[in-house]
């Protein structure tokens, strides 16, 4: 059961019909490491799922001729997590 701010905005006449996906990028020391497995876990309970490494959508298009295209997909939601206390993870990021 999806809950709170996003979980409603996910909900149309109680059915959940959007594939909602996500991307956690970690660097910094293992604390970073537990507080980006804290989000997933909260990102998961919203019903979001992790993006898979080599999931690609298929988009169709064109009025009178049918044309299909796969492409690599996108995650809908990303979180680059950073320790701010160490210089090197802060300038990684820059660099990234």
């Amino acid at each position: 059961n999806l809950a709170g701010v996003l979980g409603g905005a996910l909900v149309e006449d109680g059915v959940v019909d959007v594939d909602l996906t996500y991307k956690i990028e970690t660097m910094g020391c293992q604390m970073n490491q537990a507080d980006s497995e804290r989000m997933e876990g909260q990102l998961m309970s919203l019903g979001i799922r992790p993006l898979l490494e080599d999931e690609t959508v298929t988009k169709s298009s064109g009025l009178f001729e049918e044309t299909v295209k796969e492409s690599k997909r996108k995650p809908d939601v990303i979180v680059l997590n950073t320790c701010s206390i160490r210089d090197h993870a802060e300038q990684k990021v820059y660099s990234y």
